[in-house]
């Protein structure tokens, strides 16, 4: 459930493309880790993006945003797929 949320909230971050996020993704092998580490992204990423960084660290809305998506999906029977 975790992994389904963090990746629903990582295609919710401000200012940041979808072909962005797949990279970070692909790189860091599983979206919690980059919540996980929002305040420091650049220990476990080091290269990635200022912009990256500053979305990941400013995600708290984009974590709810997706926590209510996953509850509407539960409800409604939806499965919610993630890139594993």
């Amino acid at each position: 459930m975790k992994e389904i949320i963090c990746t629903i909230a990582l295609t919710r971050l401000y200012g940041v493309s979808a072909a962005q996020v797949l990279e970070l993704y692909r790189i860091v092998g599983s979206a919690c880790p980059v919540f996980e580490h929002k305040d420091d992204l650049r220990s476990l990423v080091p290269e990635v993006s200022e912009r990256m960084a500053m979305a990941v660290k400013m995600s708290h809305e984009a974590l709810e945003r997706a926590e209510v998506e996953y509850e509407f999906a539960v409800r409604h029977d939806i499965q919610c797929l993630t890139y594993n």
